[in-house]
């Protein structure tokens, strides 16, 4: 049996990044490491500053490398959903 991936999905996410805080994915990379996980994958709300995202991103892979896992961004509906105009 593989042990494919972790995935952090959380109600609310970091309001910088909206990606779960790196103190927490770090927290369970780390123990899905341990236990043999392949993949880190991490879900997220819509970014209000994309450039704060992509900065945040960048770091989670660079720190799942250095546990030996991938990280994936699992993107959810509210990022696909059109902006409402008011």
């Amino acid at each position: 049996m593989r042990f494919f991936a972790v995935h952090i999905w959380l109600p609310s996410y970091d309001p910088e990044t909206q990606i779960a805080p790196a103190n927490l994915y770090r927290k369970v990379a780390l123990g899905a490491a341990k236990l043999g996980a392949e993949n880190l994958i991490l879900s997220g709300a819509p970014a209000v500053a994309i450039d704060k995202k992509i900065v945040a991103l960048n770091a989670a892979g660079k720190f799942g490398a250095s546990v030996e896992l991938s990280v994936a961004y699992h993107n959810e509906f509210p990022e696909f959903a059109k902006a409402v105009r008011r």
